[in-house]
């Protein structure tokens, strides 16, 4: 059988091409399933994309916030560092000044218990010289060495003239014998103890060892102000 006799058969029965159109699908069904598939793969790969796009968003826009908030916190903790020096600085001048004025004070104050101190002490080592001064007026020694050495230089100055006579208390005169140099010692109850009179012509010499101590005193006691008028160092205060 030919060709022409095979088809012409099946254009009669339509057998053989209708098992063949419900065994294949058409081409215009196959295009549609396949933009159909293509649809599916652009929705899913879209999806995935708008996934991935939000997930990268997120992660950037998380990463941004974290540092973000590093930044401020940064800012924050440099600016309340730099609060903190400057508040620690100024207290810190604050307390300093405060030690100081307090050391100040307590300079002053024992500045001041220093010079009452001093002041004191130097009265009661005055009034013990002075006390002491007054004893030994009366002492046969200091009376003997005062007697022997005034009535020595008074020779000396009366030298030119000469010198006639001593006159002394006569409680001292034991206490010069033999040792004026041979010199006309007399008496004179007039003077008192421990004083001397040394005549040479129309001049003469006279003291007491009591009006050497009042001026030993009054030189003590000139002295006493200028040294509470000076500082620790000798200087004035």
């Amino acid at each position: 059988m030919n060709a022409g006799a095979v088809n012409s058969a099946q254009k009669r029965d339509g057998g053989p091409k209708r098992g063949l159109a419900q065994s294949f699908p058409s081409l215009a069904a196959l295009k549609r399933e396949r933009e159909a598939d293509q649809e599916d793969a652009g929705r899913r790969w879209l999806a995935e994309e708008v996934e991935k796009a939000r997930s990268q968003g997120y992660q950037r826009g998380y990463e941004d916030g974290i540092n973000a908030a590093r930044a401020e916190a940064a800012k924050l903790y440099e600016s309340a560092r730099r609060e903190g020096c400057e508040r620690g600085a100024e207290e810190g001048r604050k307390e300093a000044a405060r030690m100081i004025d307090a050391l100040r004070g307590a300079s002053q104050e024992l500045s001041q218990t220093y010079r009452s101190v001093l002041s004191e002490l130097e009265s009661f080592s005055l009034e013990f010289c002075l006390g002491l001064l007054k004893r030994l007026t009366g002492a046969n020694p200091l009376r003997k060495a005062f007697l022997i050495k005034a009535i020595k230089e008074a020779t000396v100055a009366l030298k030119p003239a000469g010198v006639q006579v001593v006159l002394l208390n006569p409680a001292d005169m034991a206490l010069v014998e033999g040792l004026l140099g041979g010199l006309n010692v007399k008496e004179d109850p007039l003077l008192e103890p421990g004083g001397f009179r040394v005549e040479g012509g129309p001049l003469f010499v006279e003291g007491s060892l009591s009006a050497a101590m009042a001026q030993v005193e009054q030189t003590m006691l000139k002295k006493k102000p200028t040294r509470h008028a000076m500082g620790s160092h000798g200087e004035p205060a």
